[in-house]
Parts: structure tokens; C-alpha cells; sequence
């Protein structure tokens, strides 16, 4: 047996969500810590008081999720609605709640739980479409979701773009070898970026394929070299980047002669 005790007040301080209960006269009886972060009341302050004097959401007054629940019996999940902070700011959240019931099975209170609506989740909700979970629309630090959202732009596959734009497969072809690269080569390289991309064009057509970078993540190169022919990154992890900048011509005169031997 444990030789602790587990109490219930610890582990629903330790939940992101804001959790709350009320007795039958919905005086506020518990107040978690994230509900003192996200309404800016303290634990002190609200214990004892009807949860309408402490939210002061128009719901309160017209369908307390509360008293829904109590009437309803069925527990209440993702109402919207809004609160008044401690800084008598409106916030919208969403929200959970449930009877308690004592030993005995009769309801004796009520509990909610609630969060925060970010701003992406309103965005949407405005907008009736689910953003975020469109192909790319992390890409470029979230350009993409942001030039979806507010400009109604069509996000389209990189290398697909470029290879259909500069006629890249017909150039392919018609060469011996194919340098490619980026900044870092990684195992998100092979996530259909374009690296990735031109390297199934090369194999289509039975060429070699030159990978270059200013670095390759050292736990990814040995995949790596099981795809392209060669791999190359300009420096070693032992110079810094400031050198690898300054004497970049040095790195790159370098790394140009070693891709030269294979070549020629």
C-alpha cells in the first residue's frame, strides 16, 4: 500500500483547465488554480459566493450550465459562453459540466470545467472553416495558415509547383547529374519537400543525386545516404556558424572540388 495520500484538490490544481464546483445553492465550494489564472479571482476570494456574482456571464441568468445538468441529468460538453475577469474583461470560453453526486447517488452540487477559446479557434468559428488542420498551413512559421485565413490563398504542394513551372522533369532527363539542397538536411527532408521531390524525378530517370547542405543532422545521415547518391554539408559541427559565414567562399571553393572529383 502507498504510504501517501492522494488528494483530490492536488491533482485538479495540477489540470491546464479551469474546475470549479458548487453546492445545490451554487455557492462556489472548490476553485482550482487554473481557474484563478484564467479569471484572475482568487481561491479566497470566490469561496462562498454565487457563481453568477463571480462569472457574471449573461448564461447565469438565462441557462446556467449548472442548472441544466441538474435538471437535465446529462452532463453539458463544449458550451460557449462568455465570463467576466477580475479585470472586468470578457473572455469566451468553453465549457464542461456535470451534477456531483455524495454516496448515496443524490445530486448535491455541480462541477464545471472550462478553458480559454484561443484566437485560431474564434478565427475559425468566424470564418465556418477548420484552418489548421489544412496540408501546409504550418509551413513558413504558419504563413500558410495566415494567407489561407485572411486571403483566401490556395496552398498548393512546393515541389509539384516548381516542377510543373520550370519544366524541371525535362531538364532532369536530359542531364547526367542532379545537384539538390537546402539549409539542413534532416528527416523532414524526406517529407516531400523539395529535395525529396527531385530526387524521385532522378530516380524516375536513373540519375545521380548530389545532396548538399550547410548541415545534415547527424542522427538522419546515414538515412539520408541510403537515398541520395552523395551528401555533403559545407561545414562540420566543429565550426561555428559566424566562421561558416565569414569564409564561405573557402567552405563552398571546397565543397565545389569534392562534388568535381565525383563528376568528372
Amino acid at each position: 500500500m502507498a504510504d501517501y495520500e492522494i488528494k483530490n484538490e492536488d491533482i485538479l490544481d495540477s489540470l491546464g483547465e479551469g474546475v470549479f464546483t458548487v453546492d445545490k445553492s451554487f455557492r462556489i465550494n472548490f476553485f482550482n488554480k487554473a481557474a484563478e489564472r484564467i479569471t484572475g479571482n482568487k481561491k479566497e476570494e470566490v469561496i462562498g459566493e454565487f457563481c453568477k456574482n463571480v462569472f457574471k456571464s449573461k448564461v447565469c441568468f438565462t441557462e446556467c450550465p449548472i442548472a441544466l445538468v441538474l435538471n437535465s441529468k446529462k452532463n453539458i460538453y463544449d458550451f460557449e459562453s462568455k465570463i467576466k475577469t477580475a479585470n472586468e474583461k470578457f473572455i469566451p470560453i468553453k465549457l464542461n459540466a456535470a451534477v456531483l453526486h455524495n454516496e448515496e447517488e443524490k445530486p448535491i452540487g455541480g462541477v464545471i470545467s472550462f478553458r480559454e477559446v484561443s484566437d485560431l479557434e474564434r478565427i475559425e468559428k468566424d470564418l465556418n472553416k477548420d484552418y489548421v488542420n489544412i496540408p501546409g498551413a504550418g509551413a513558413a512559421g504558419g504563413c500558410g495558415y495566415g494567407l489561407s485565413v485572411f486571403f483566401n490563398a490556395k496552398i498548393v504542394n512546393g515541389i509539384d509547383y516548381l516542377v510543373e513551372n520550370l519544366n524541371l522533369e525535362d531538364k532532369i532527363k536530359n542531364t547526367d547529374y542532379v545537384i539538390t539542397g537546402e539549409g539542413k538536411l534532416d528527416n523532414q527532408t524526406l517529407n516531400n519537400k523539395v529535395p525529396w521531390g527531385i530526387l524521385q524525378i532522378a530516380k524516375k530517370y536513373s540519375k545521380k543525386t548530389i545532396a548538399i547542405a550547410g548541415i545534415i543532422e547527424d542522427n538522419d545521415e546515414k538515412t539520408l545516404e541510403k537515398n541520395f547518391d552523395y551528401c555533403f554539408q559545407l561545414v562540420n559541427s566543429e565550426v561555428s556558424v559566424e566562421n561558416s559565414i565569414k569564409d564561405s567562399e573557402k567552405y563552398l571553393s571546397g565543397l565545389c572540388k569534392k562534388i568535381a572529383e565525383i563528376i568528372l
